[in-house]
């Protein structure tokens, strides 16, 4: 057929895009020049045996720009066996086409003669495939057309060799003839239908290594959707040629959208399915693969299409039927994976033994919305299920699942589901923890390694829920413990739940989420009084709230609660209208649905002359710290009425009958935990003077755990008193600063009036015919302070109170930072007794009693005006404390002459206890306290403290009853003693 050369080097470029044969011929020698006529020249072509050439064609092309030489199609002609085999074992043999006058040894010739370069010859199968092309002499214009990029070993590639001079020596291809790109060949005497000169015998390859296309598909080709992923299976394809692997194509609309892959192109991986479409290659034999980081319940569209061969060689099967399959993703369930400890060294079950199977366990929390049921779900280590979740197991909103190891769990675990399995076989080497659904999908995979899982405490997210994963000891909120189950790390629950201890009486309560109503908070205690939504409409109103004046029963407790509002409460031991019935009696659980208010919070605040009162309440979750919170023209002292303060701990709160007390905190003194206000808490602000008064709390404000932000004043000089008989206490507080006076300012607080109508202790000094619970003063006096103490045990009666005879021990548990030429002297003013509060801890007396009711001394009634009962000062005060200062402007400190570690208070003690210990040098201090196995169980101090006398209180609420030693190490010297918990 006529060829002209632009034909030739179009057909050789097109051959570049044009699929590939398995080819069983190639060039291999060419003698194109002699030194006279052209008598010697020839083209020898090597094949398999038995290879059928008829039809085959050889184009001769100039290089030089000039016509075609000739074309010559083979014509009935099998490649013999003569005697020779390639790498493989093949038998080969030889074709020979003699040009111009050469003849001997040719199997056909042709007239027509070579050149000498720049020439080329291009093979061509019986179906005008290219199967192979050699050019020599340079490839001249033959450049423009032709390249010799790709791989060697295809059947198009090019073999560019050296010219052929005027002699009667052949080009001739090395071993590889395939394989070589034409740098191997060499130029030798001829070896006409035989090997060349380069060649072994047993070691020629003229079989490229590239396939044809795959010759089917794969079959069962499966998708399933999961959460976030979607996994595929397929069988692999069968038949020869065998895939070399498979390119998975992706779309997020429809199959339409997935276009067929090009054979000159390898698509590569694109597991970023943001745009809608990706791809992803595997390897034949792996028959899976999977698709991840997806979106939520979304379709998602697959197809499969099976190839050979890579780079611009690759061959994809894209005819007939290609496979494909669709799968939707799961709706993700809001749970994650928040603590668990594989290292127990403590009673972590709370079962009175710290146990290395028992006390390992998990902590899942609902982060979602809705409640999530997790029935059935399975907890697969790294070799087998280790626990499934009771049928039925339902997650409330911000709920925590515990499951531990065995044992007896006993405590509170912040209102979480708790669960015991056989064994969690958490191994301290590391392992896996899965959750799967009850489909057995897998929802959360974590592994974790011999480092988190030998640390002899938990590994927690920090912060909750969203950060990773540290140790307890190292979280951002921890309390001191080594883990906490159930609960955030600084001992909160996860989702809105109260309880609520002790006996039947007034609490003052808010609601931490949003869009709830009073019904939504109350809705598991009796309600009475109100016309919407309370258990009986009838009775005197229990939830009641106050609009600056009177207080008000809450009419529709259907209506929605404003965030920071206070509410009183009184809380009934009966659920139900028939106290027979069963649901009597505390703990009492407050359950709250909904989620956390968040932003910036500020509640209406009554203003007026001065003096008014507003019941507010912390919006969070988590406690607020009141000296952060920002306050315009209210006082510095905030009121929060405890029902059981004031029954000393371990006593029978419900069995003593006394009524509780308020709470207070003025930024340094008073008997509010530093000023944290708990969630659910209420509690009173005052305006301090005439015209507006407002009060802002911020999400900035929280305190997590026992971690306070603001600086703390180590420096503030405070007495601290306390009042005790065998069944109530009382405290009072001085605290010192700048804007002190011997008077009232805005850093006293206020001796309120219990709400509860029982018997109790009242301790408070007196400032200008006023009862406070904490005064303040002056931190530079030149006189002598004298400050009324009153001291009374009353009785409730009918309507009222009497004040009876009790044995009453009142002591000053902390002297703090007093400086040392301050002179504190108590005198009782019946006896005419005096102590140095600097040489004694103590002093006992026996209060006055008295059979008359007091007249003006009325209990607490939600309608009546004066919400605030503020205790009215007696004619005569029992004591005297006489602060005596020795110069102006003193500020040393009242430093202990040696170092001490008290006895603890109350002991034995339910389940907090006060330890007062003295230093007399400024000292790296640590107290801890140990069980009676030598375990440390917590950490009180650790760090650096000026001298000075100090107290700190541990509360053992998740310990087990019995003996532990509490140890105080000052620069090396310990000081160790014992005390007992009895729940």
């Amino acid at each position: 057929m006529k060829k002209n050369t632009t034909i030739l080097f179009s057909m050789l470029l097109f051959f570049m895009f044009w699929r590939t044969v398995e080819g069983q011929v190639r060039i291999n020698e060419i003698r194109s020049n002699d030194d006279s006529s052209d008598d010697i020249e020839f083209i020898e072509l090597i094949g398999i045996a038995g290879t059928d050439l008829s039809g085959y064609e050889i184009y001769h092309v100039n290089g030089n720009g000039d016509s075609e030489i000739f074309t010559h199609t083979i014509g009935a002609f099998v490649i013999p066996d003569d005697g020779v085999t390639d790498s493989e074992g093949n038998a080969l043999g030889f074709y020979v086409l003699g040009a111009g006058d050469f003849s001997s040894g040719a199997d056909e010739s042709i007239s027509s003669s070579l050149q000498g370069g720049p020439d080329g010859i291009i093979l061509y199968d019986e179906s005008g495939n290219v199967i192979d092309a050699v050019a020599w002499g340079g490839v001249g214009d033959i450049s423009n057309d032709i390249t010799t990029s790709g791989s060697p070993e295809a059947d198009n590639y090019l073999h560019e060799i050296g010219s052929d001079s005027d002699n009667d020596n052949s080009l001739q291809a090395p071993n590889n003839v395939v394989g070589d790109n034409g740098s191997g060949w060499t130029y030798e005497v001829a070896t006409v239908g035989s090997i060349n000169a380069s060649q072994t015998n047993g070691s020629i390859v003229i079989i490229s290594s590239l396939k044809t296309e795959p010759a089917n598909h794969v079959t069962s080709f499966n998708a399933t959707g999961s959460v976030n992923s979607v996994g595929l299976t397929w069988t692999d394809a069968s038949g020869t040629p065998a895939p070399d692997a498979y390119l998975i194509k992706v779309s997020d609309t429809d199959f339409g959208s997935i276009s067929n892959p090009s054979d000159t192109n390898t698509e590569p991986n694109d597991t970023d399915l943001s745009d809608g479409s990706g791809a992803l290659n595997v390897n034949s034999g792996e028959e899976s693969a999977s698709f991840s980081g997806l979106n939520e319940t979304t379709t998602y569209y697959f197809k499969i299409f099976s190839y050979t061969n890579t780079g611009s060689d690759i061959d994809y099967k894209t005819d007939s039927a290609v496979p494909q399959g669709e799968a939707t993703t799961l709706d993700t369930p809001d749970i994650v994976l928040n603590e668990f400890l594989a290292d127990p060294d403590g009673d972590a079950n709370g079962d009175g033994s710290t146990d290395s199977d028992d006390d390992e366990f998990l902590e899942f929390v609902n982060t979602g919305t809705a409640d999530l049921d997790i029935s059935d779900w399975t907890i697969e280590d790294s070799n087998s299920t280790t626990h499934t979740f009771e049928n039925p197991t339902v997650l409330k909103p911000n709920q925590a699942v515990l499951v531990f190891g065995g044992g007896t769990p006993t405590g509170k675990f912040g209102g979480a589901i708790v669960q015991t399995t056989g064994s969690l076989s958490l191994n301290n080497s590391g392992d896996d923890i899965t959750l799967k659904n009850n489909s057995g999908i897998e929802i959360i995979w974590y592994t974790y390694g011999g480092t988190e899982g030998s640390s002899n405490q938990s590994f927690t997210r920090s912060p909750d829920l969203t950060g990773n994963f540290t140790d307890h000891s190292t979280a951002d909120t921890h309390d001191g413990s080594p883990f906490s189950p159930g609960t955030r790390i600084g001992g909160f629950p996860f989702h809105p739940w109260l309880e609520i201890t002790g006996t039947e009486g007034w609490r003052m309560l808010s609601t931490p989420t949003s869009n709830n109503s009073y019904d939504d908070l109350l809705g598991s205690i009796w309600t009475q009084g109100s016309s919407t939504g309370a258990n009986y409409s009838g009775g005197a109103p229990n939830v009641v709230t106050y609009d600056g004046t009177t207080f008000n029963a809450v009419d529709d407790l259907t209506g929605p609660m404003d965030e920071g509002e206070g509410v009183l409460v009184f809380v009934y031991s009966d659920d139900n209208h028939n106290e027979s019935e069963a649901n009597s009696g505390f703990p009492k659980i407050l359950e709250m649905a909904g989620t956390e208010n968040s932003g910036t919070v500020t509640p209406s605040i009554h203003s007026g002359s001065g003096g008014e009162a507003t019941l507010v309440g912390n919006p969070y979750l988590s406690p607020v710290d009141w000296d952060l919170l920002d306050k315009n023209n209210l006082t510095n002292t905030v009121y929060v009425y405890d029902h059981s303060y004031g029954t000393p701990i371990g006593s029978d709160v419900e069995a003593s009958e006394v009524a509780g007390s308020y709470r207070v905190w003025n930024g340094s003194s008073g008997s509010l935990n530093d000023g944290r206000i708990a969630p659910f808490q209420g509690f009173w602000v005052i305006t301090d003077a005439a015209g507006s008064a407002s009060l802002t709390i911020e999400e900035s404000d929280k305190v997590i755990g026992g971690t306070f932000y603001k600086e703390k004043i180590d420096e503030a000089i405070s007495i601290h008193l306390k009042a005790e008989t065998d069944k109530m206490f009382n405290e009072a507080f001085f605290s010192f600063n700048k804007a002190g006076q011997p008077g009232m300012d805005s850093f006293d607080g206020l001796e309120l009036t219990p709400l509860d109508h029982d018997d109790y202790l009242s301790l408070s000094t007196e400032t200008e015919g006023i009862l406070l619970d904490i005064n303040n003063l002056p931190i530079e006096f030149t006189e002598a302070l004298e400050i009324p103490l009153h001291i009374n045990a009353f009785q409730a009666v009918d309507e009222g109170w009497t004040t009876i005879s009790e044995e009453v021990s009142l002591t000053w548990p902390e002297l703090k930072n007093i400086p040392i030429e301050w002179s504190l002297i108590l005198k009782d003013n019946q006896t005419g007794k005096t102590v140095n509060l600097k040489e004694t801890d103590s002093y006992k007396f026996l209060s006055a009693g008295s059979s008359a009711k007091i007249a003006d001394k009325k209990p607490f009634h939600p309608l009546i005006k004066n919400p605030l009962q503020r205790e009215k000062a007696p004619p005569e005060n029992r004591f005297t404390l006489t602060i005596y200062p020795d110069s102006k402007n003193s500020t040393n400190n009242d430093i202990p002459d040696r170092f001490a570690l008290r006895q603890n208070y109350p002991n034995p003690f339910n389940p907090t206890t006060n330890i007062d210990y003295e230093i007399a040098v400024q000292s790296d201090v640590e107290l801890s306290i140990f069980n009676v196995m030598g375990q440390k169980v917590a950490t009180l101090v650790n760090e650096s403290k000026a001298p000075g006398s100090y107290a700190v209180t541990w509360n053992a609420f998740d310990m087990a009853s019995g003996v532990y030693y509490y140890q105080l190490n000052v620069s090396g010297v310990v000081y160790t003693r014992q005390m007992t918990l009895i729940k």
